[in-house]
């Protein structure tokens, strides 16, 4: 249960040092952070480890013209902060209500479990590039929404709630708002994909959209 976690300031930045004051006021080092609210920001330090519980978080970097590009997206039981999302010189949005745990507070041999994560982020770090450099529109979204199903979905497999907005899927995937929202309206055209509400997204047929990512596009969109 996570009844001891505290809800964070409504601020749209939260400096991490105020992440880590605020976990260490609860009991078991849990805090939560409201949407849409920015952990840190590129140049402020980072000097804990945390691990999400629930929700999801977006590392992001700033173009010099405010342009904005998501660099990774992270799910409950990811790893961020000392010398892991650093690593990217980055900043970090929580997209939905999400809740993390000081995990250095809790446990300090953490040595093994940090590198596997930063192991983890560079290949998903790798796999981004080649998504970016080389795939299509279409390969690139059904990529996404396999990792993103990956992620989120329970184990009863019966879909998952899509944290991203449409700009937050562009900003991932290097297309504009118009092309991602064609191609997924497409997908759910032709079966692929089905939505319960604006969020709540099924994989229908994942056979078809792996087929998809790999690089069997189909024809382009119209």
């Amino acid at each position: 249960m996570l009844a001891t976690s505290k809800p964070l300031s409504g601020t749209a930045v939260v400096p991490l040092d105020g992440l880590i004051r605020t976990c260490n006021q609860t009991e078991n080092r849990i805090a939560t952070i409201p949407p849409r609210t920015k952990l840190f920001l590129p140049g402020i330090d980072r000097s804990e480890t945390f691990r999400i519980l629930q929700g999801c978080i977006a590392l992001f970097q700033l173009l010099p013209d405010g342009r904005r590009q998501i660099v990774d997206i992270l799910g409950p039981g990811r790893l961020f902060g000392r010398g892991i999302s650093d690593l990217h010189q980055c900043g970090a949005e929580a997209l939905c209500e999400t809740q993390v745990e000081l995990v250095t507070a809790v446990r300090r041999s953490l040595d093994a479990e940090i590198n596997q994560s930063i192991r983890q982020m560079l290949r998903r770090a790798q796999a981004h590039a080649t998504l970016l450099g080389r795939k299509t529109a279409g390969e690139r979204i059904a990529t996404a929404l396999i990792d993103l199903a990956g992620q989120f979905s329970n184990e009863t497999g019966d879909g998952f709630q899509l944290h991203l907005t449409r700009m937050d899927l562009a900003d991932w995937l290097g297309l504009t708002l118009e092309t991602v929202s064609r191609y997924l309206n497409r997908f759910r055209r032709e079966g692929l994909v089905s939505f319960e509400g604006a969020n709540r997204i099924f994989l229908n047929d994942r056979t078809g959209l792996e087929l998809i990512a790999a690089g069997r596009e189909l024809a382009a969109v119209q």
